[in-house]
């Protein structure tokens, strides 16, 4: 069975990326636009859903490396990826329910929506966007050192040494 995982991997990475970029950019005249919202939150459910696929994926990547020297590696890349995943379905879930609350409409426990909507508008964001962007550059540089080996380059060492060896 060919490995899908690559294939699956590049774009949530991206997709978050982007996010994380555009959530890290808090200038009035950028915050001020009301289709920035809407692109982030766009982008991080994407992102939030490619990054699940990319993880079922992986899974079936995994087989071809049980039983292998590199299984702490591939362990520590897993568990990363897992915690990355699991902070972006929390910040796709903050803009979803923002988005309920712009939406308009008369739903449930309308104080849930709005504070969803302001979490997504305050500083908070800024460092969640920066764990987001911290969390996707150490499962990228754990899968790097997967496939090119932990002396890849010096990012992908530094990691290696600091979190398998």
């Amino acid at each position: 069975m060919p490995d899908l995982h690559p294939l699956f991997v590049h774009f949530p990475i991206a997709l978050l990326t982007l996010f994380a970029g555009l959530e890290l950019l808090r200038f009035k005249t950028i915050t001020s636009r009301l289709e920035l919202f809407y692109t982030k939150a766009i982008l991080v459910i994407t992102g939030t859903i490619g990054g699940f696929i990319a993880a079922q994926a992986g899974e079936l990547a995994e087989e071809t490396y049980k039983g292998g020297q590199s299984m702490n590696l591939l362990e520590t890349h897993s568990s990363i990826a897992e915690a990355t995943n699991i902070l972006a379905i929390i910040i796709a879930a903050l803009y979803v329910g923002a988005w309920i609350k712009r939406s308009g409409k008369q739903l449930p426990m309308p104080q849930i929506f709005a504070l969803c909507e302001k979490i997504t508008s305050s500083w908070i964001m800024i460092p969640a966007a920066l764990v987001l962007l911290t969390a996707i550059s150490v499962t990228g540089a754990l899968g790097g050192a997967l496939v090119y080996g932990p002396d890849a380059d010096p990012v992908v060492s530094f990691v290696y040494k600091l979190l398998v060896r």
